[in-house]
């Protein structure tokens, strides 16, 4: 029987690649130790590994079971874990105040506990379920608090996941070339970690920026490549939503056949978060109107209303009320117009207010003065290597130097004669100490005699007297 610690390693490494399997097997060898500690791992990981596949009540079922061996332990980590995988799953079935409630729970233990690798993490969390609620300001501070945590401690993954989320802030509100950039910038970083999970949903969230971009064929290649990964690794909640949106991609290309058949998948799976059921009637609501059918469309638009609003879903309902809107008018129906006109309108002006739309703005700004300063300091260095210091200082400030004339002056240009052959006869290391010995004493009779050396390149030496 291995000991507690050697079980505990394995699972850290399974839960980086989300390998389901292997957290159900470390379940049952943390239940043989029997103690408590032991008993609240197994919780953990068997928990974890429902969540990875969508099943969101047996998930919560183990960490409800963790939570009753707490109250008879006194290790505040535990109790902290425990309430983030908590908040996760009341996040995925939509119960987004316990969720909060929850992670806000779990990240006050950890910055009590200094733990910043997990106090990044519920951040990011936290910020994703107020993105979900359409708290676009408080989820933009929750996100850049974290990726700050992470570049400070060097997780990439975590960096690329922060990142990601991020990107889905700018898709929330309607920048989908930002959202896509922050996308592609995240998924190349997930190129290099072990987390499957996370690299399929990146993928699907490139494919939705695509689809939004009317690149349809990008889209589709996107969802496909997510698909594959969800089942290579056995199936995760991500699934169903890759299905709707490259039903969604069908039903804008008009093969509504297909569209048709990824839907009726789509419903033989289990939705158990309502996100995912409100967009499964959105896209057969697309398909109905699409089709013509009225009638159809105002129910499946009226199913996927309630199941936003029951859920707290305000940027999907906003959305709902907007085409239930548009369908009104075209059917003539003006006291719906002016019931959805209106909700539509207050929900909008809640969550893409003035706030998050400085928040939004401010954070472009920042990114744009950071790639300048980038830019800058490229220039800087090329010049600093190929002028005398004097004169770069004079061109970075901005002055001329065109106009300068000089009396008396000297350019030296040294070579090395027959250095090729040289060389040749030469290891690379006494190359180079070669170089280094005559550089370094043609250094210091320049220095000495007021000659400002210009480059070196090879065994080529570049100075200039008379510049002062």
């Amino acid at each position: 029987m291995r000991s507690f610690a050697e079980i505990k390693t394995d699972l850290s490494t399974a839960f980086g690649t989300t390998d389901v399997g292997r957290l159900r097997d470390l379940s049952i060898e943390f239940r043989t130790l029997g103690t408590p500690e032991a008993l609240v791992m197994a919780g953990h990981a068997e928990g974890n590994a429902w969540l990875f596949t969508g099943n969101y009540g047996e998930a919560l079922k183990s960490f409800e079971r963790v939570t009753e061996i707490l109250e008879t332990m006194n290790d505040r980590s535990l109790v902290a874990f425990n309430a983030m995988d908590l908040g996760t799953v009341f996040w995925r079935t939509g119960n987004y105040a316990h969720a909060l409630e929850q992670l806000n729970r779990a990240l006050d233990l950890f910055l009590e506990l200094e733990i910043r690798d997990c106090v990044a993490s519920t951040l990011s969390n936290i910020g994703t379920v107020c993105l979900e609620i359409g708290e676009y300001p408080q989820a933009l501070e929750r996100l850049e608090r974290s990726l700050h945590i992470s570049q400070e401690i060097g997780d990439k993954q975590l960096i690329a996941n922060v990142t990601g989320s991020i990107g889905i802030v700018y898709y929330n509100t309607g920048d989908y070339a930002k959202a896509l950039e922050l996308f592609l910038r995240a998924g190349s970083m997930l190129d290099d970690v072990a987390d499957r999970v996370s690299a399929a949903t990146n993928t699907f969230n490139v494919g939705n920026a695509y689809s939004e971009l009317g690149d349809y064929v990008q889209a589709l290649a996107h969802y496909e490549g997510a698909l594959a990964i969800h089942k290579e690794l056995g199936g995760s909640y991500i699934e169903a939503y890759v299905l709707g949106g490259m039903a969604d991609v069908h039903v804008k290309m008009n093969d509504l056949d297909e569209a048709k058949r990824l839907l009726a998948m789509m419903a033989d799976m289990t939705l158990d978060a309502p996100n995912a059921q409100s967009m499964y009637y959105h896209i057969r609501s697309r398909l109905f109107e699409a089709l013509g059918d009225d009638d159809a469309l105002l129910t499946e638009l009226t199913k996927a209303l309630e199941t936003a609003d029951s859920a707290g879903l305000r940027s999907d309902s906003a959305n709902y009320h907007l085409r239930l809107r548009d369908l009104a008018q075209r059917r003539n129906d003006f006291e719906a117009y002016i019931k959805h006109n209106t909700e539509h309108l207050r929900i909008n002006e809640e969550i893409r207010g003035k706030e998050a739309t400085q928040k939004l703005t401010m954070m472009e700004a920042q990114r744009n003065i950071d790639a300048e300063r980038k830019e800058r300091d490229k220039e800087r260095a090329v010049l600093y290597s190929t002028l005398p210091k004097h004169v770069a200082d004079r061109v970075v400030c901005g002055e001329s130097v065109d106009g300068d004339t000089y009396d008396n002056t000297a350019v030296l240009f040294l070579d090395i004669v027959a250095f090729t052959d040289i060389s040749d006869k030469l290891s690379p290391t006494e190359v180079i100490s070669l170089l280094g010995n005559i550089f370094v004493e043609v250094d210091r009779i320049c220095s000495s005699n007021r000659t400002t050396k210009i480059k070196t390149i090879g065994d080529s030496y570049l100075a200039v007297a008379g510049l002062e």
